[in-house]
Parts: structure tokens; C-alpha cells; sequence
């Protein structure tokens, strides 16, 4: 049976930093049950710091739908952290974070890099929209350095892609201002074995 995020596809590049993206890395059952969840009944909450505005909440707090519960299963994780260990070569701890965030039009994420000594060293993003177009934001911007004039991938918040990444002093990244909209994701933070 197929797991519900499918990472085969995944191949690793490295400029800027090392990272990979899925198109197509969650099935469209889950995809719609999720998107309709946050939408009407998901426990968002205000989060408010320096470099960003958004709506989130840890999904590991709350009672997951039955329809997309795997998505925080013991089994879809640890495919996951298997996947990315091969991925970028590094064995990876069973534990992990999982926070869903939504943005609104107006919010935007500034560029930062994720590094905090000791902290998660691999990111999972699961990006999840309904009817976005080109003209709505929330690009998903990777930078070869801090200024933003030094951005070298832009990703369209593409419903059903993932991008997975090594957290460094080098992953720096941000997301555009919303223009219209809500921009959702989901995101799993692992730890590298090694720290």
C-alpha cells in the first residue's frame, strides 16, 4: 500500500544549499481532506515574531480527522526519515516536529536560515493550496546568501509539492508577501543523529 506523502521522486541538489523538491509528494484524497480541515475546523492560532506573521499550530497537539491522521502516523514518519537519511547521507533521530502554518494576505515570511545550535537539523515542507495562481504570492524563495537580491530558486506554493532541506547557516530562504488568499503547509523538522 502507498504511503499518503510519496518522497521516491526526491533527488538532491545543491545550489544554493542542499534540498529537494517533489511536485507531487501527498495523494489527492488526503490533499483535499486536509485542505477542507484547515479551512473550517483546524485550531489556528496568532504567532507574531520578527521576520514573520502567520497562523499555526503543532499537529502533534491536537486529534488529527481519521481521514488524515496518517499524516502524523509513527509509519508515514519514519518513511520520511528514512528517505531523507539516504537523501543527504545523515542519520537522522526518531524524533520530529510537525507544525502546520497558514498565511493570509498581507503575511510574508523574511529571509532566514532555521540554524539554531543543537536544534533540527532536515525540514520537510508539504505545501497545500486550493486554486492558487500566479499572481496570489507566497512564493517559496531559496537565497545563496542573506540579501534578497541574491535569490536563486522560486518555487510557486504548489499544492501536493514538498521541499525538503538541510538546515544550515546557508539555508537561507523566505516566503513572498500573499497577495490573495490562504497559503497552507505543513511542516516536519527532524534531527540529525549526530547532535
Amino acid at each position: 500500500m502507498r504511503s499518503v506523502v510519496d518522497l521516491s521522486s526526491a533527488r538532491l541538489e545543491t545550489d544554493p544549499f542542499p534540498f529537494s523538491v517533489v511536485p507531487e509528494a501527498l495523494c489527492n484524497d488526503v490533499e483535499q481532506a486536509t485542505l477542507s480541515w484547515f479551512e473550517r475546523a483546524a485550531p489556528w492560532n496568532l504567532t507574531e515574531e520578527s521576520f514573520y506573521s502567520q497562523y499555526e499550530f503543532d499537529m502533534r497537539d491536537v486529534e488529527l480527522p481519521s481521514d488524515i491522521a496518517e499524516l502524523a502516523s509513527g509509519k508515514t514518519v519514519a518513511v520520511m526519515r528514512e528517505l531523507i537519511s539516504e537523501l543527504f547521507q545523515r542519520k537522522l533521530r526518531s524524533t520530529v516536529d510537525m507544525t502546520a502554518h497558514r498565511l493570509t494576505a498581507g503575511q510574508r515570511i523574511r529571509i532566514h536560515d532555521d540554524y539554531l545550535e543543537g536544534g533540527e537539523t532536515h525540514r520537510l515542507i508539504l505545501q497545500l493550496n486550493r486554486g492558487w495562481a500566479a499572481g496570489d504570492g507566497g512564493h517559496l524563495l531559496l537565497f545563496g546568501g542573506r540579501e534578497p537580491e541574491d535569490v536563486r530558486v522560486v518555487l510557486a506554493p504548489v499544492s501536493k509539492q514538498a521541499l525538503i532541506f538541510e538546515i544550515s547557516h546557508r539555508s537561507h530562504h523566505a516566503v513572498s508577501k500573499v497577495v490573495r488568499g490562504e497559503r497552507y503547509s505543513i511542516v516536519y523538522s527532524f534531527h540529525a543523529a549526530d547532535r
